[in-house]
């Protein structure tokens, strides 16, 4: 049976929150269960990183959760009601989604919603999207090259980052981004996008989250 080495701590003192509870739990790294056979159960705990339901229409139902460890993202059967930046505990088993290890969620608790903490941002400076950066939020900095509609599903831009790497963005229909008749979503413009780092099938994408995550400069 695979085992997963576990962290033991206040539950509302993980990543910053104070007002501690006097008992602990164990709960399993998110490094290690990503890299954790299919079918191993698992429990995390971590930041809500973008809100449940928001990729829908290009992956699946669930949310990105963020950890001491790092990130994944959490399959879910229904949309749940949290928010971004929303402590909570999963529990579940490891799943594969498009070629991509993911988190399918049993049980979903909230542990607070005492939001404003920010979770780490990865720059992707000269690196090529890859899987290390799957289940992080990444920084990517470029030009965008073109827009692709591929609905129902979405939007693909093609950005090449200011070292020169050809990074796939997806705008998920679900997002509440509207690129369409946007004049900024033009060959050449320089833009800074903040998103979700996933893989579908063979391919790595960034997902942003919303309006706030494209800076058009």
């Amino acid at each position: 049976m695979y085992k997963m080495k576990k962290l033991v701590y206040p539950v509302v003192c993980v990543l910053g929150l104070t007002g501690c509870w006097g008992h602990k739990k164990e709960y399993d790294p998110i490094s290690q269960v990503v890299t954790a056979p299919v079918k191993t159960d698992a429990r995390v705990l971590g930041i809500v990183v973008s809100e449940p339901g928001l990729y829908d229409g290009f992956l699946d139902k669930g949310f990105g959760l963020s950890g001491q460890s790092g990130g994944i993202f959490v399959k879910t059967d229904k949309i749940e009601s949290f928010n971004r930046g929303d402590q909570v505990e999963v529990e579940g088993v490891v799943a594969d989604l498009y070629s991509m290890t993911v988190l399918q969620a049993k049980t979903v608790t909230l542990i607070s919603d005492k939001q404003g903490i920010k979770p780490q941002i990865t720059e992707l400076g000269s690196s090529s999207l890859n899987k290390s950066h799957i289940g992080k939020l990444i920084r990517l900095q470029g030009k965008m090259e073109k827009m692709i509609p591929e609905l129902p599903y979405g939007w693909r831009l093609q950005v090449i980052s200011d070292a020169g790497q050809n990074v796939k963005v997806m705008i998920s229909s679900t997002s509440q981004i509207e690129p369409r008749g946007d004049v900024r979503y033009t060959k050449s413009a320089a833009v800074t996008i903040i998103g979700f780092g996933v893989a579908f099938k063979d391919e790595m994408f960034i997902l942003p989250r919303d309006s706030q995550d494209i800076v058009f400069l």
